[in-house]
């Protein structure tokens, strides 16, 4: 196990006018697992981790499938934490594709279900594959694959250019499609948001809660979703004409009618940015989300919900993130309330950093950030996500630097 350089700390300067200190919160940050050969190539989609601290991702490629020559058609794989702090991680590739109807080159992280289960969805081989991974058990001695639903395409929706991950709850499981266009003009299906649930007889039905148009002042091509767990409503953003945040209520007349969207907030470029995406949801349903805002910086914004008598969200932006004209990649929930998220760089001059929003308390009033770790020492390079795990350890992906495959990082807390 290689080992990045204790003493990497970048300075840079930017969020709404306060000066960037020093950072102190990671102690250290440990290269834990090197792609290439049998494990996969281009782990991109990033990493999830559940309550014991075994970390699950994919690969685009890679494995025993046909795709690109002979070179895999990607593959699921855990990292499971050592014995005893010497030791190293282990590996375990889960599954490999096979770039038929059970699809290929997944581009989203996974998501944990209740029972120990990994969902997720493959972006190729056809138009997108749902599945499932169940976990070994007393009737199962390796991790069995189940296909859960196959998109067809056109007016269905597919999966090709989605990167959001599903959204679990209740045993349902929610997500966004493309409309399979490059574009997003007027009445052109430009995506959708679906629901996939067991039937009475444990088929997996798939339907379509939500059409979105590209009509003028409609939203369109949706980025990201979350769940609203109070109420049952799903926060979706998309990206045409700036952006929009919206809200999907479930419908309040029984199951078969149509669900409730209304756009709680719309992006035009301008102070709040445009493009939202990457969508956490905090206490109390506030909603936090990235924009790009001018120059390549990127801003974090946040969506207070109406109070009990009803009216507008609130909308506000709590942080500017910007290093060498790099925004924000990618936001993520941390501990305590706190908000976590990486900057890529670029493959050539800056290698890209993670960052940490705290909330207002002891003092301040207003959000505070913390450049906790640059990865200009490397040996990898360019985060394309970050996830907390048990301890407050973050974990994520490198997608650059000497292990050109790339890798996956963990960064300990002081």
């Amino acid at each position: 196990m290689s080992h990045l350089s204790d003493i990497a700390r970048a300075g840079a300067s930017l969020v709404l006018g306060l000066a960037l200190s020093t950072p102190s919160w990671a102690s250290r940050a440990d290269d834990l697992f090197d792609f290439g050969g049998a494990s996969g190539y281009a782990p991109w989609a990033g990493v999830i981790v559940n309550e014991k601290g075994v970390l699950f991702g994919s690969t685009t490629i890679g494995g025993t499938g046909p795709c690109f020559g002979g070179a895999g058609c990607g593959t699921l794989y855990s990292l499971t934490p050592p014995a005893a702090p010497s030791l190293p991680w282990q590996f375990e590739v889960l599954y490999e594709f096979q770039g038929g109807r059970d699809g290929q080159g997944p581009q989203a992280p996974l998501t944990l279900g209740p029972h120990g289960e990994v969902f997720g969805y493959t972006t190729g081989g056809t138009s997108g594959t749902v599945f499932r991974l169940l976990p070994p058990d007393g009737a199962r001695q390796t991790w069995q694959y189940d296909i859960l639903y196959v998109f067809k395409g056109g007016t269905d929706g597919d999966l090709t250019a989605v990167e959001a991950p599903l959204v679990a709850r209740a045993g349902v499981l929610y997500g966004i499609a493309s409309g399979g266009a490059g574009s997003c003009d007027v009445n052109v299906h430009c995506g959708s948001v679906f629901r996939i649930k067991q039937d009475a007889s444990g088929a997996w039905v798939k339907r379509t809660l939500h059409t979105f148009k590209g009509r003028p002042g409609r939203a369109g091509m949706p980025t990201w979703i979350v769940a609203d767990d109070d109420t049952g409503a799903l926060i979706v953003s998309t990206q045409w004409q700036g952006g929009h945040v919206l809200r999907l209520s479930p419908p309040a007349g029984g199951q078969g009618r149509p669900w409730d969207a209304r756009i709680i907030a719309a992006f035009d470029g301008g102070g709040f940015g445009k493009r939202p995406s990457h969508l956490v949801e905090g206490a109390g349903g506030t909603v936090y989300g990235v924009s790009a805002s001018e120059h390549g910086s990127g801003l974090v914004f946040e969506l207070v919900p109406p109070g009990i008598d009803g009216g507008t969200w609130v909308r506000s932006v709590i942080a500017k993130v910007s290093i060498h004209q790099y925004g924000p990649d990618w936001l993520a929930a941390g501990t305590q309330g706190s908000l976590v998220g990486t900057v890529f760089g670029d493959f050539d001059f800056y290698p890209g950093a993670v960052f940490r929003l705290v909330p207002p308390g002891g003092g301040r009033d207003a959000w505070s950030l913390d450049w906790i770790w640059s990865f200009t020492h490397g040996p990898d390079r360019n985060p394309t996500n970050v996830v907390t795990g048990p301890g407050g350890h973050l974990f994520g992906i490198l997608s650059g630097g000497d292990s050109t495959n790339g890798s996956v990082f963990e960064l300990h807390p002081n």
